[in-house]
């Protein structure tokens, strides 16, 4: 399944738009953007497949359901990401006496468990 099939098309729709909702200043019109948080997006929805572990039992539907209430955790995974684009692995930045410092980014699976299998 793509990302987008996991939480189906309605509701990826959705969370693109609330994406770009809380990310201020950035013109989405223009396709370089728009691709960027696209790929951000779809790699959260992966990334959070992989962090649940999903037994094999588990079908499609059954994760695209268990999904819904990761969906606060896919937005803020995807904005941190796009916050990061041109600065990966950064660990210091000072510029014009600006300081910036990232918070964790494990802290955005806070409540995202393995099912025990």
């Amino acid at each position: 399944m793509s990302a987008e099939e996991y939480l189906g098309s309605e509701v990826y729709e959705e969370v693109l738009a609330d994406i770009e909702a809380s990310i201020p200043g950035v013109d989405f019109t223009d396709t370089t953007n728009l691709s960027a948080v696209t790929a951000k997006l779809n790699n959260a929805i992966r990334e959070v497949v992989k962090a649940r572990d999903y037994p094999d039992t588990y079908t499609d539907e059954k994760i695209t359901n268990d999904l819904q209430r990761f969906i606060s955790n896919i937005i803020n995974i995807t904005i941190y990401d796009f916050h990061q684009i041109g600065g990966a692995f950064q660990e210091t930045h000072n510029e014009n006496s600006i300081n910036r410092t990232w918070v964790d980014r494990s802290k955005m699976f806070k409540g995202i468990n393995r099912f025990v299998k």
